[in-house]
């Protein structure tokens, strides 16, 4: 596990929650930092750059419900201490 996520909200198909990382994290904050600044770019998203990194945070990390069953697909945001994501029981198309 490199964190957890102690969800406070949800403004569905969204989720919001207090970001706790753990020590593994620190390998995998650039990928996610790149992920925000790529998102917050002011309506300039370069979509290709974007799924380049979506696709490699997918490759990399799991999101977990709390029953411990891995979610299909998603969607996270990490900024400071809060995360935001969506999920997906089955994959979703290219």
């Amino acid at each position: 596990m490199v964190a957890q996520i102690r969800v406070h909200g949800a403004d569905q198909p969204w989720f919001a929650g207090q970001f706790e990382p753990e020590p593994g994290f620190v390998e995998l904050a650039p990928l996610f930092q790149r992920e925000v600044e790529l998102v917050d770019s002011a309506g300039d998203l370069d979509v290709d750059a974007w799924e380049a990194v979506q696709s490699q945070i997918c490759q990399t990390v799991a999101l977990v419900k709390p029953d411990g069953q891995e979610v299909a697909d998603f969607i996270l945001h990490i900024r400071g201490g809060e995360a935001s994501f969506r999920w997906s029981d089955d994959p979703l198309d290219d």
